[in-house]
């Protein structure tokens, strides 16, 4: 049977940490890598399992790197890599045991990620289901993008039946806190590749093409309220990543 290290990467997650570490205790380890939390992150994480460990290591913006990274603690065959807001579902523990027991080493696995929220459980526009690469042998690719992170690797990609359930955010200010966190560094990626800015497509016309897209196209008027509601901050979304580029490009980041 293959052994399998499980990798969660950190910063002030008190609030999800116990409920994610539970969820991956069939794991053979687990390796935390944290961006040096200042709340109880830590002390809680310790307290669910002796297989926890914990290495505290700066992320710096950069999540390819810092995922990058967290696979050279591995000694396992297989890395799984689950986020602090995120769970394993018993059909998705089934799939991965499944795979170590017939040492399948010769492939990486998408799996499918459920979003769940107190006020329901939408499928539709920014959350419809989508298939994220996170189970892989060790030392069988690496990550690039320090946002929005792909896994790139020469090994085939396969899909497994099971899910994550993904606890994406508990209130409005995770919320904005990503918004904020997310369009900076996405504007300061698209800034390091010289993209430029036009403002009639990029500022005017991309917002209102999200919200189509997602409200529209990708069916997000079908969860009701929240569809509406994320639709139109997508948009917004949109909107402030090219605005703080634009920015940056015309006034040195000052408005």
């Amino acid at each position: 049977m293959l052994t399998l290290s499980t990798i969660i990467l950190t910063h002030n997650e008190e609030t999800n940490i116990k409920a994610c570490i539970r969820s991956c205790l069939f794991s053979d380890e687990i390796i935390i890598v944290d961006d040096y939390s200042s709340d109880k992150t830590i002390d809680l994480a310790k307290s669910v399992s002796s297989k926890v460990k914990v290495i505290k290591h700066s992320l710096n913006d950069n999540w390819a790197a810092q995922r990058n990274f967290a696979m050279e603690q591995s000694q396992c065959d297989y890395i799984l890599f689950i986020d602090a807001d995120e769970r394993i579902s018993p059909d998705l523990q089934k799939d991965i045991v499944d795979i170590l027991q017939n040492c399948h080493s010769d492939s990486c696995f998408q799996i499918k990620r459920i979003t769940s929220l107190e006020a329901g459980e939408p499928r539709h526009g920014i959350f419809r289901p989508d298939y994220v690469t996170r189970l892989m042998p060790r030392s069988s690719g690496m990550f690039e993008r320090s946002v929005h992170e792909v896994f790139i690797s020469s090994k085939k990609n396969k899909k497994l039946r099971g899910h994550l359930i993904h606890h994406t955010y508990h209130d409005w200010d995770a919320y904005w806190r990503k918004f904020n966190q997310y369009t900076k560094l996405s504007a300061e990626t698209y800034a390091k590749k010289r993209k430029k800015v036009n403002f009639i497509r990029d500022i005017v016309a991309r917002p209102i093409w999200a919200f189509i897209k997602v409200y529209i196209l990708n069916l997000g008027f079908l969860d009701g309220k929240l569809g509406w509601i994320f639709s139109i901050n997508h948009m917004a979304y949109t909107l402030a990543k090219y605005s703080r580029l634009w920015s940056m490009q015309k006034f040195n980041n000052k408005i």
